[in-house]
């Protein structure tokens, strides 16, 4: 693998894990109830009394859910390789030592009953439960934990490795982790990793792995097959007493959106967790039920603010940007009703992201333009990925509002995989339309601190870089709020990043799925609660 390649996939799995994790410290949170499914998205089809009669019942057992993703991994069971959709796609066999809380509250007891941090000390306590056994029979203990984490470590794909200075395994059922540094993000990454077999792996091999996974989820891998879906046959064994109801899980990976449209209006699937915004519109129209997630993505514009010839140096033209552009109209005509417009680079209720800052002004963007020096108007260009039909609908839209105050916009409409390389070593020329995923603290730092994904063509004054700094050792989660929101005013200050609008993570069932999905962002999917009406 290339090196390119490898920085690429270890990026975007902590991207992934940034928008999976709550990254909140503490021993022993205390939980929530589930709450009902999501139901406050105003669509056709997705009205009260059809969604108090999915919440009324009580959970029955038996039945297959069927569900259709995008897309799967290239290897299901080995603890680092797959990329990103390897985690998402062993949400019904892999479990992790805390789970994520609903609505981004924290993280909760799952394979660990219990845990203390203790950042004077410098440690990290997890007592784990006993007698929990993965699918192949064996069991759970401590020195399975450790080897799990040595196996994360000798893939290179445990961050924050250099923190780390030794795994104790101080008895049976507790693992105590000994760093040299503390910092708050540490819990909340590495206590949502998965974890696996070590039995399975040793005996069978890591490329054995690819295609076999042994967790101690509430189902157990019947069959994989790359490109085609996964079966999931019901664990007897699970360690939650009851549980699952389920009889079998089928995920069928499914790329094309007429497909999986069609599938789901005849009767062959129950649920579909990739549906783009004009197929969760017309399907909802029809009478299936939409649930979203506090959680989601943000189209921005990020000006090189790095090039010292760039002119976005002059923040009177990065300011034009975003006065030039009717966020409003743009989410209204490309989200059908899903999204909604953004004046920070989080979403409205996220830390930092209630405030405002420059609405829609045309004149105000001609002003000061012709302020800048360009009176007779600034040629720039655009990068932004192809999308179908070898277009970019967002980029194209913004190029027409830019054009009308003065801008001379050539777009560059590039494929992924020169899109993601350039926008990663900040290499785009003027403006780069990107979608972010920005929830908490974790996230600011991987997407925005000053080793984050647009390190190549994003400035970050000194000032910016000391506040990432000095949030790495706050220790409450009002003060981590406290401090990614006044982080993310100071980007919408700037105006160093153009919010455009946030798109949430949604699914579509056909009424008859119970499950809180989402609830906990994409970060977990507890298949042992999920269950069908007959």
């Amino acid at each position: 693998m290339s090196k390119k390649k490898y920085v690429w996939l270890v990026c975007m799995f902590l991207i992934m894990i940034a928008l999976l994790v709550a990254g909140c410290s503490g021993n022993n949170k205390e939980t929530t109830p589930n709450n009902e499914n999501e139901k406050d998205l105003n669509l056709p089809g997705n009205n009260g009394s059809n969604n108090e009669e999915i919440t009324a019942d009580e959970p029955v057992y038996g039945g297959t859910l069927r569900v259709i993703v995008a897309s799967g991994p290239t290897a299901i069971g080995h603890p680092t390789e797959g990329g990103v959709a390897r985690i998402a796609a062993g949400f019904p066999g892999v479990e992790s030592l805390l789970g994520l809380m609903d609505d981004n509250q924290g993280l909760e007891p799952l394979l660990a009953e219990s845990w203390l941090e203790d950042p004077d000390n410098m440690t990290i306590t997890f007592k784990l439960r006993e007698g929990v056994k993965f699918h192949d029979g064996s069991e759970l203990t401590a020195e399975v934990v450790k080897w799990n984490f040595e196996f994360f470590k000798s893939k290179s794909r445990l961050r924050y490795v250099d923190y780390l200075d030794e795994i104790e395994v101080k008895d049976k059922y507790t693992v105590v982790f000994h760093l040299n540094n503390w910092v708050n993000l540490i819990l909340g990454e590495w206590s949502v990793m998965g974890l696996y077999s070590q039995k399975a792996i040793e005996e069978n091999g890591e490329d054995w792995a690819y295609t076999h996974l042994v967790g101690t989820g509430p189902f157990k891998l019947e069959k994989f097959t790359r490109d085609v879906g996964a079966n999931w046959i019901k664990n007897e064994d699970y360690w939650q007493e009851g549980q699952p109801y389920l009889d079998r899980v089928e995920y069928y990976y499914i790329p094309e959106q007429s497909t999986a449209s069609m599938m789901m209006e005849a009767g062959e699937a129950d649920i579909w967790t990739a549906a783009d915004a004009l197929n969760t519109s017309r399907l909802a129209e029809k009478g299936f039920v939409v649930q979203k997630s506090w959680a989601g993505q943000e189209t921005v514009i990020i000006p090189n603010t790095l090039d010292p010839n760039s002119p976005f140096q002059d923040k009177r033209l990065r300011e034009a940007v975003e006065y030039a552009l009717d966020k409003q109209a743009l989410a209204a005509a490309l989200g059908y009703g899903l999204f909604e417009p953004i004046d920070t680079i989080v979403s409205r209720g996220m830390p930092g992201g209630d405030k405002q800052f420059r609405s829609y002004d045309p004149e105000k963007a001609r002003q000061l333009l012709q302020e800048a020096g360009y009176t007779d108007g600034l040629p720039i260009s655009i990068i932004a990925q192809v999308g179908s039909g070898g277009r970019n609908e967002i980029a194209e839209a913004v190029a027409g509002y830019l054009n009308e105050v003065g801008f001379k916009v050539e777009l560059d409409i590039a494929d992924a995989g020169r899109f993601l390389e350039e926008v990663w070593n900040g290499n785009w020329k003027d403006l780069a339309v990107a979608v972010t995923a920005t929830t908490n603290l974790a996230s600011m730092h991987i997407w925005w601190g000053p080793q984050g994904i647009f390190v190549g063509g994003l400035r970050r004054p000194d000032e910016f870089v000391d506040m990432f700094r000095a949030s790495l050792q706050l220790r409450t989660k009002a003060e981590q709020d406290q401090a990614m929101a006044e982080m993310v005013h100071f980007i919408a200050e700037e105006a160093l990043v153009i919010p455009v609008y946030h798109e949430p993570v949604r699914l579509i069932h056909n009424g008859k799925v119970h499950t809180d999905y989402l609830r906990q962002g994409q970060g977990r999917w507890k298949f042992n609660e999920v269950w069908i009406e007959k």
